[in-house]
């Protein structure tokens, strides 16, 4: 365990214009810095210029970060891995394929509904059309096999990826196949990076549907219980980090651990 301070820079994008459904509401990434770390938690959406100017506006360059870890392998969460030309890719083998099988099976889908429920098979119903529309939409633009980075850069969770000892992953299934979450475990505090196993503050300890697909219920909701028995800051997928002790938001670009 680490003895020195952590900081954290949660990054807060937009959305991208052409995101489905139309509620604006950040995406969200975090930047881990130590004496000898710097690590990018999840990139965001491709091209993402917010993504860009906060790394820039911080006073960080993408080539200078040694490390990314991807909480899972949706578009929106892993979209500019490559800029990151020196860091180590972490991410879950089962995620990816899961995501790359979908994407190609999408693409060449003759009932791109089917095709969806297929793999997701615990989707919105009420949004089942709109949602497999978006989502060929996003596969057209932006999939591409190496979205992760260069093989040669991965490192699979699966396989026991090195990670710093401050950081543990938190097998939080259930949105996707193989999500995880991070636990940044300060002197005095831990952070915690939900992903989209917590969306948003407004789920906590509520039962709340995501508008986006839902790989397993069940799952996802017993990912949800394990992080909400926990204490600290979380961060969401698609929300502002908030205190787990009284939920309210964080009020500052910046947290030392």
């Amino acid at each position: 365990m680490t003895k020195d301070t952590i900081n954290i820079y949660p990054i807060a994008m937009r959305m991208p214009e052409d995101s489905h459904p139309a509620v604006k509401v950040p995406l969200m990434a975090a930047v881990i810095e130590t004496a000898n770390d710097l690590i990018m938690v999840d990139t965001g959406s491709p091209g993402n210029g917010d993504f860009f100017a906060q790394l820039i506006a911080l006073q960080f360059q993408p080539s200078a970060f040694s490390l990314v870890i991807n909480t899972h392998a949706h578009i929106d969460h892993v979209g500019n891995n490559r800029d990151f030309a020196s860091a180590r890719i972490v991410a879950s083998q089962i995620d990816y394929e899961h995501a790359k099988s979908f994407s190609h099976t999408l693409l060449q889908s003759d009932d791109i509904v089917r095709t969806l429920t297929d793999y997701f098979p615990h989707a919105n119903s009420r949004r089942i059309e709109a949602s497999a529309a978006h989502l060929l939409d996003m596969a057209k633009k932006y999939w591409r096999d190496d979205i992760l980075g260069p093989p040669s850069h991965i490192s699979w969770i699966e396989d026991g990826a090195d990670l710093p000892d401050y950081i543990s992953l938190l097998p939080t299934p259930g949105h996707t196949p193989a999500h995880y979450s991070l636990l940044v475990h300060g002197r005095n505090l831990s952070f915690i990076i939900a992903g989209d196993a917590m969306p948003s503050r407004l789920f906590w300890k509520r039962r709340l549907r995501e508008l986006i697909p839902r790989y397993d219920t069940e799952l996802f909701s017993a990912s949800k219980a394990t992080i909400e028995a926990l204490s600290g800051i979380v961060m969401g997928g698609h929300d502002r980090p908030f205190w787990t002790e009284n939920l309210s938001y964080l009020d500052s670009n910046k947290v030392e651990i």
